[in-house]
């Protein structure tokens, strides 16, 4: 996935579903990596505003979140209006400028391009799955203008 910048992830998750689809695979790792040192110039690595960083999500049928859905494009008033529903959690990434009209909202900090809204997921999931029934994590990437959202649903407990 790689050059696809922020979009690599949710292209990550597509494939992942489809295999899980499939009956390919019961489990599946993403792991989502962002480096500050690049062989061609990045717009928002030069201003040396990012730091190194990294997220692996094992995704299947074991205790964490498991993958519900995932679209790219549009608005992301549009992109989050299908998980307007009591126990949803949006997640927004730092890149996100658009009012998210949600329930209960996390918005990450600054100082990542694409590995923030996984950060905040791996970090935080067995809490969220005390207080929610599904996660959504949305962002926009800075470069393109395109927005992408992931849901994730927890196994009952």
């Amino acid at each position: 996935m790689a050059q696809q910048g922020l979009a690599a992830p949710f292209t990550a998750l597509r494939i992942v579903a489809a295999y899980q689809r499939s009956g390919r695979c019961d489990e599946a790792v993403i792991a989502v990596l962002e480096q500050t040192t690049l062989p061609t110039p990045h717009p928002l690595v030069d201003d040396g505003g990012l730091v190194d960083s990294g997220a692996a999500l094992v995704l299947g049928t074991g205790p964490g979140p498991r993958l519900a859905s995932v679209s790219s494009g549009g608005a992301v008033g549009e992109l989050l209006e299908p998980h307007r529903e009591s126990g949803t959690l949006v997640v927004l990434g730092s890149w996100v400028t658009e009012a998210a009209e949600a329930g209960d909202v996390h918005r990450v900090a600054p100082g990542s391009y694409c590995t923030s809204v996984w950060l905040a997921l791996a970090g935080n999931w067995p809490a969220w799955q005390e207080m929610y029934r599904k996660v959504v994590l949305c962002d926009t990437d800075p470069v393109s203008g395109r927005s992408h959202a992931a849901a994730f649903t927890f196994p009952a407990g």
